[in-house]
Protein backbone atom coordinates (compact mmCIF):
# COMPACT_ATOMS: atom_id res chain seq x y z
CA UNK A 1 0.00 0.00 0.00
CA UNK A 2 1.35 3.77 -0.76
CA UNK A 3 0.46 6.90 0.45
CA UNK A 4 1.35 10.63 0.23
CA UNK A 5 0.13 11.81 3.50
CA UNK A 6 2.39 12.65 6.51
CA UNK A 7 3.43 9.70 8.95
CA UNK A 8 1.01 11.07 11.59
CA UNK A 9 -2.05 11.83 9.69
CA UNK A 10 -1.77 8.54 7.46
CA UNK A 11 -1.04 6.83 11.49
CA UNK A 12 -4.67 8.59 12.64
CA UNK A 13 -6.43 7.01 9.50
CA UNK A 14 -4.72 3.35 9.55
CA UNK A 15 -5.66 2.83 12.66
CA UNK A 16 -8.60 1.06 11.39
CA UNK A 17 -8.77 1.86 8.27
CA UNK A 18 -4.96 -0.27 7.77
CA UNK A 19 -7.13 -3.60 8.12
CA UNK A 20 -10.64 -2.50 6.81
CA UNK A 21 -9.41 -0.95 3.95
CA UNK A 22 -8.21 -4.42 2.58
CA UNK A 23 -11.73 -5.37 2.68
CA UNK A 24 -13.17 -5.31 -1.16
CA UNK A 25 -16.93 -5.63 -0.47
CA UNK A 26 -19.53 -2.65 -0.37
CA UNK A 27 -21.83 -1.81 2.47
CA UNK A 28 -24.76 -3.27 0.16
CA UNK A 29 -23.21 -6.73 -0.41
CA UNK A 30 -21.91 -6.21 -4.18
CA UNK A 31 -18.19 -6.52 -4.90
CA UNK A 32 -16.15 -3.48 -6.12
CA UNK A 33 -12.77 -4.48 -8.07
CA UNK A 34 -10.40 -1.68 -9.56
CA UNK A 35 -9.14 -4.41 -11.50
CA UNK A 36 -10.73 -4.60 -14.98
CA UNK A 37 -9.05 -8.27 -15.67
CA UNK A 38 -10.46 -11.63 -15.04
CA UNK A 39 -7.60 -14.51 -14.00
CA UNK A 40 -7.56 -18.03 -14.92
CA UNK A 41 -5.22 -20.37 -13.76
CA UNK A 42 -4.60 -23.94 -14.96
CA UNK A 43 -4.34 -27.51 -13.75
CA UNK A 44 -2.99 -30.56 -15.38
CA UNK A 45 -4.83 -32.98 -12.95
CA UNK A 46 -4.43 -35.65 -15.54
CA UNK A 47 -2.16 -38.58 -14.00
CA UNK A 48 -1.30 -40.81 -16.98
CA UNK A 49 -0.85 -37.51 -20.11
CA UNK A 50 2.57 -36.27 -20.76
CA UNK A 51 3.62 -32.56 -20.02
CA UNK A 52 1.26 -30.21 -22.44
CA UNK A 53 0.99 -26.73 -23.87
CA UNK A 54 -1.85 -24.68 -23.84
CA UNK A 55 -3.21 -22.41 -26.25
CA UNK A 56 -5.71 -19.64 -24.93
CA UNK A 57 -8.37 -18.24 -27.99
CA UNK A 58 -5.42 -20.60 -30.31
CA UNK A 59 -2.28 -18.60 -28.34
CA UNK A 60 0.18 -20.53 -27.25
CA UNK A 61 0.11 -19.57 -23.08
CA UNK A 62 1.82 -21.88 -21.41
CA UNK A 63 4.62 -24.80 -22.15
CA UNK A 64 5.75 -27.92 -20.92
CA UNK A 65 2.94 -28.19 -18.09
CA UNK A 66 3.56 -31.71 -16.18
CA UNK A 67 1.24 -33.43 -14.49
CA UNK A 68 0.66 -32.15 -10.79
CA UNK A 69 1.41 -28.29 -12.13
CA UNK A 70 -0.93 -26.02 -11.35
CA UNK A 71 -0.10 -22.34 -12.91
CA UNK A 72 -0.28 -19.02 -11.80
CA UNK A 73 -3.16 -16.92 -12.84
CA UNK A 74 -3.11 -15.38 -16.53
CA UNK A 75 -4.95 -11.85 -16.92
CA UNK A 76 -7.37 -12.16 -19.45
CA UNK A 77 -10.10 -9.60 -20.61
CA UNK A 78 -13.17 -10.65 -19.47
CA UNK A 79 -15.33 -12.39 -22.40
CA UNK A 80 -15.27 -15.61 -24.53
CA UNK A 81 -12.48 -17.81 -24.43
CA UNK A 82 -11.68 -21.12 -25.98
CA UNK A 83 -9.04 -23.13 -23.88
CA UNK A 84 -6.64 -25.91 -25.50
CA UNK A 85 -4.39 -28.64 -24.41
CA UNK A 86 -2.17 -30.04 -26.81
CA UNK A 87 1.26 -32.55 -26.17
CA UNK A 88 3.94 -30.68 -25.30
CA UNK A 89 5.76 -29.42 -28.01
CA UNK A 90 3.50 -30.95 -30.84
CA UNK A 91 1.81 -27.95 -32.01
CA UNK A 92 -2.11 -26.48 -31.33
CA UNK A 93 -3.00 -29.29 -34.16
CA UNK A 94 -2.17 -31.67 -32.04
CA UNK A 95 -4.75 -30.92 -29.30
CA UNK A 96 -6.54 -33.59 -27.04
CA UNK A 97 -9.02 -30.89 -25.12
CA UNK A 98 -10.83 -28.15 -25.99
CA UNK A 99 -12.88 -25.99 -23.69
CA UNK A 100 -14.85 -23.06 -23.63
CA UNK A 101 -15.63 -21.07 -20.67
CA UNK A 102 -17.19 -16.59 -20.38
CA UNK A 103 -14.95 -15.00 -17.69
CA UNK A 104 -16.39 -12.05 -16.02
CA UNK A 105 -13.62 -9.05 -14.45
CA UNK A 106 -12.72 -9.49 -10.96
CA UNK A 107 -13.68 -13.44 -11.44
CA UNK A 108 -10.85 -16.33 -10.69
CA UNK A 109 -10.97 -19.32 -13.04
CA UNK A 110 -9.73 -22.89 -12.71
CA UNK A 111 -9.40 -24.59 -16.08
CA UNK A 112 -8.12 -28.22 -15.17
CA UNK A 113 -7.46 -31.50 -17.48
CA UNK A 114 -8.70 -34.31 -15.49
CA UNK A 115 -9.48 -38.11 -15.91
CA UNK A 116 -6.78 -40.66 -17.50
CA UNK A 117 -5.62 -39.94 -21.05
CA UNK A 118 -8.04 -42.02 -22.83
CA UNK A 119 -10.95 -40.23 -20.66
CA UNK A 120 -9.46 -36.96 -20.83
CA UNK A 121 -12.08 -33.99 -19.71
CA UNK A 122 -12.06 -30.84 -18.87
CA UNK A 123 -13.51 -28.60 -15.56
CA UNK A 124 -13.89 -25.05 -15.21
CA UNK A 125 -14.06 -23.85 -11.35
CA UNK A 126 -15.12 -20.63 -10.54
CA UNK A 127 -12.67 -20.07 -7.18
CA UNK A 128 -13.79 -19.21 -4.26
CA UNK A 129 -14.31 -15.57 -2.67
CA UNK A 130 -12.03 -14.40 -0.38
CA UNK A 131 -12.62 -13.43 3.40
CA UNK A 132 -11.60 -11.00 5.63
CA UNK A 133 -12.36 -9.06 8.75
CA UNK A 134 -10.54 -6.02 10.25
CA UNK A 135 -9.79 -5.78 13.74
CA UNK A 136 -8.80 -2.41 15.46
CA UNK A 137 -6.52 -2.39 18.14
CA UNK A 138 -4.48 0.54 17.81
CA UNK A 139 -5.95 2.52 21.20
CA UNK A 140 -5.41 5.84 20.39
CA UNK A 141 -6.64 6.07 16.55
CA UNK A 142 -9.52 7.95 15.89
CA UNK A 143 -13.11 6.04 14.26
CA UNK A 144 -12.48 6.19 10.36
CA UNK A 145 -14.79 5.11 7.19
CA UNK A 146 -13.43 3.02 4.01
CA UNK A 147 -13.93 3.82 0.32
CA UNK A 148 -13.23 2.55 -2.84
CA UNK A 149 -11.58 5.52 -4.66
CA UNK A 150 -14.35 7.12 -6.77
CA UNK A 151 -17.06 4.02 -5.58
CA UNK A 152 -19.05 3.41 -2.79
CA UNK A 153 -18.36 3.33 1.43
CA UNK A 154 -16.69 0.10 2.59
CA UNK A 155 -17.28 0.62 6.73
CA UNK A 156 -18.49 3.62 8.47
CA UNK A 157 -17.54 4.33 12.13
CA UNK A 158 -15.24 1.46 13.18
CA UNK A 159 -13.54 2.37 16.62
CA UNK A 160 -10.89 0.91 18.98
CA UNK A 161 -11.81 -2.35 20.34
CA UNK A 162 -14.31 -3.50 17.17
CA UNK A 163 -13.90 -6.30 14.74
CA UNK A 164 -15.89 -6.42 11.66
CA UNK A 165 -17.71 -9.44 10.71
CA UNK A 166 -16.10 -11.60 8.13
CA UNK A 167 -16.60 -10.25 5.05
CA UNK A 168 -16.51 -12.26 1.12
CA UNK A 169 -15.16 -10.64 -1.38
CA UNK A 170 -13.74 -11.35 -4.92
CA UNK A 171 -10.03 -11.31 -5.02
CA UNK A 172 -8.33 -8.74 -7.06
CA UNK A 173 -6.74 -5.38 -6.53
CA UNK A 174 -8.13 -2.17 -4.57
CA UNK A 175 -7.64 1.48 -4.95
CA UNK A 176 -9.00 2.61 -1.41
CA UNK A 177 -9.03 5.91 0.41
CA UNK A 178 -9.45 6.45 3.93
CA UNK A 179 -11.76 9.26 5.06
CA UNK A 180 -12.09 10.59 9.14
CA UNK A 181 -16.04 9.28 10.00
CA UNK A 182 -16.55 12.71 11.74
CA UNK A 183 -15.53 15.13 8.99
CA UNK A 184 -15.48 12.81 5.97
CA UNK A 185 -11.77 14.12 5.10
CA UNK A 186 -9.79 12.04 2.77
CA UNK A 187 -6.60 11.65 5.14
CA UNK A 188 -4.70 8.63 3.37
CA UNK A 189 -5.46 6.80 0.10
CA UNK A 190 -3.77 3.20 -0.93
CA UNK A 191 -3.19 1.62 -4.26
CA UNK A 192 -3.16 -1.51 -5.67
CA UNK A 193 -4.52 -3.39 -2.22
CA UNK A 194 -4.52 -7.22 -3.41
CA UNK A 195 -6.02 -9.96 -1.71
CA UNK A 196 -5.33 -13.92 -3.37
CA UNK A 197 -8.28 -15.76 -3.85
CA UNK A 198 -9.91 -18.66 -1.83
CA UNK A 199 -8.20 -16.84 1.07
CA UNK A 200 -9.28 -16.04 4.59
CA UNK A 201 -7.68 -13.29 6.61
CA UNK A 202 -8.03 -10.90 9.58
CA UNK A 203 -6.05 -7.77 9.25
CA UNK A 204 -4.97 -6.51 12.71
CA UNK A 205 -4.24 -2.63 13.52
CA UNK A 206 -1.81 -3.24 16.09
CA UNK A 207 0.76 -0.41 18.26
CA UNK A 208 -0.39 3.13 18.55
CA UNK A 209 -0.58 6.67 16.99
CA UNK A 210 1.39 9.02 19.60
CA UNK A 211 4.18 6.12 20.99
CA UNK A 212 7.17 5.45 19.26
CA UNK A 213 8.23 2.91 21.19
CA UNK A 214 5.15 0.75 19.97
CA UNK A 215 4.95 1.97 16.57
CA UNK A 216 1.75 1.40 15.09
CA UNK A 217 1.48 -1.36 12.25
CA UNK A 218 -0.95 -3.12 10.38
CA UNK A 219 -0.65 -6.87 10.20
CA UNK A 220 -2.35 -8.77 7.60
CA UNK A 221 -2.61 -12.99 8.61
CA UNK A 222 -4.13 -15.53 6.72
CA UNK A 223 -6.54 -17.33 9.18
CA UNK A 224 -6.13 -20.79 7.49
CA UNK A 225 -3.58 -23.72 8.96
Amino acid sequence: MTANQSRRTVLKALGVAGSAALVGGSATGSVVAADKQAYVRVAHASPDAPAVDVFVNGNAVLEGVEFGTISDYLELDPGEYTFEVAPAGEGRDAAVLQASASVNAGTFYTVAAIGTLDQIDAAVLTDNTTRLRAVHFAPDAPAVDVAVVDGPTLFEGLEFGDASGYREVNAGTYDLAVQVSESGDTVATFEGVTLAPSTTYSAFALGTVADDDAPFTVELVCDEA
